[in-house]
């Protein structure tokens, strides 16, 4: 038993020297000017430069990141990935005429634009990944779109079903919106509500009254005003009476099934995204998981360990947060601005008719949602890779993403996003720093 016990330090250390850790030395400023020169060539060119410019920052990056004592390089694959996106463009032409031709089919030609995105995504993917090496070793995606289809085909065929749900069903019908004629007592549940004021419609002399009603009912309030003021004061306190939601906005019948024809689209589109959103992380993980298990580096084979519950955990965590985030901030507004004239009850609806000032609470919030979900999707992924010919270790924790997401959000939003390359550089090293390889 005492003889064993010699062997541990050395096998400890056979391990440390045989750790390989990704490291990247890249020069900062240098990085910055080629992502501003990039970014330049971007809109200058509309978008047709980002495959050359996308590979050139990856080559940057690369060729200053080593693995190990190995070097790592990047083929030129530009071109490839422009014919990707090439193809896209012309298939998403194809869909708005046919759809435009074919208007009841519209929606069709919609999902099966959308069912196309994983497939030509993979692709690209497949074209950036092959073009790696290490020591003269390429990776190999071996790229099968059969098997990915074949994988989502559940998730796929759930969301197809409720897509034809939605735009196909009766229940979602907006048709009472075509009632309105007048903007007085807007909740649904009064007696004179939108839904009541549909059986009074029915009645030719009842609707001719509520068109004309808003009149007398000026004359009436301007008669209990007091004699003493001028003509102009009650002309203004009419016109700011008006102002308020009390006018009549009758509608013709075309105006009527407009509007209601709008609205039906409206709630459709918000349900297909609701439906999409909960199934978003199924494709994801899916995603993830073909890409993992087709890859191989010389005889290296992965695979993914983690679960797409442990997923939906991740995304349900990173929406909870967002929305705390976003009650914080609402009690902040709530502690500045009620007051003696947040108690008017029009002062909520001027405050966001004109409060262009909730827009960057608005930007601040979607930036750091991406970023958080992005970093912990990264932190996912690197925890759940699994080989059988190495080991590999990633000791990141979700709290220290969670302050590497809030420092780079503060970072893009007071920079206006000049500072999104030094960002990206911080998550790259935060991750590789806490990488490891065991050979």
């Amino acid at each position: 038993m005492n003889m064993k016990r010699p062997n541990k330090p050395l096998e400890n250390t056979a391990k440390l020297a045989n750790t390989k850790q990704l490291t990247i030395a890249v020069n900062h400023v240098g990085y910055y000017l080629l992502c501003l020169k990039v970014t330049v060539l971007k809109v200058i060119s509309l978008g047709f430069y980002a495959p050359w410019g996308n590979e050139l920052q990856s080559r940057y990056l690369l060729e200053n990141a080593h693995f190990g004592d190995k070097k790592i390089s990047l083929s030129a694959a530009a071109l490839n990935v422009f014919k990707v996106r090439s193809s896209f463009a012309i298939g998403l032409i194809m869909m708005f005429l046919l759809g435009q031709t074919f208007a009841v089919l519209a929606w069709f030609f919609h999902l099966l634009l959308l069912l196309s995105l994983p497939g030509f995504y993979l692709v690209e993917k497949k074209y950036r990944l092959n073009a790696i090496a290490i020591e003269e070793r390429r990776l190999d995606f071996n790229l099968s779109l059969f098997q990915f289809y074949k994988a989502i085909s559940l998730p796929a065929i759930i969301f197809v079903l409720f897509s034809a749900l939605i735009f196909n069903s009766e229940l979602i019908d907006s048709r009472f919106l075509a009632s309105i004629e007048t903007k007085q007592q807007s909740s649904p549940f009064v007696a004179d509500s939108y839904l009541a004021k549909v059986e009074q419609a029915l009645d030719k002399e009842l609707g001719h009254e509520l068109e004309h009603g808003h009149d007398h009912k000026d004359e009436a309030e301007i008669a209990h005003w007091s004699e003493d003021i001028s003509q102009q004061e009650k002309d203004y306190l009419a016109e700011h009476e008006a102002s308020h939601n009390h006018g009549s906005i009758t509608l013709s019948s075309l105006e009527k099934y407009q509007l209601a024809k709008q609205g039906n689209q409206f709630i459709q589109y918000i349900l297909l995204f609701l439906v999409f959103s909960i199934l978003w992380p199924w494709f994801d993980f899916k995603l993830i998981a073909h890409r993992v298990n087709h890859t191989q580096l010389a005889d290296t084979s992965w695979k993914m360990q983690q679960t797409v519950m442990s997923l939906y955990g991740l995304y349900i965590k990173a929406m909870l947060l967002v929305f705390m985030v976003i009650g914080l901030m609402g009690l902040v507004v709530a502690q500045l601005f009620i007051g003696s004239e947040g108690s008017r009850s029009e002062f909520w609806s001027d405050v966001l008719v004109n409060g262009l000032w909730l827009l960057p609470m608005g930007v601040l919030i979607f930036v750091l949602a991406i970023s958080l979900v992005r970093t912990w999707r990264k932190q996912w992924l690197l925890e759940g890779l699994v080989s059988e010919q190495v080991e590999t270790h990633s000791h990141t924790s979700y709290l220290g993403g969670l302050m590497l997401s809030l420092s780079n959000t503060v970072i893009v939003f007071f920079t206006l996003g000049l500072g999104s390359a030094y960002c990206q550089l911080r998550t790259y090293h935060y991750l590789s720093q806490h990488f490891n390889v065991r050979l």
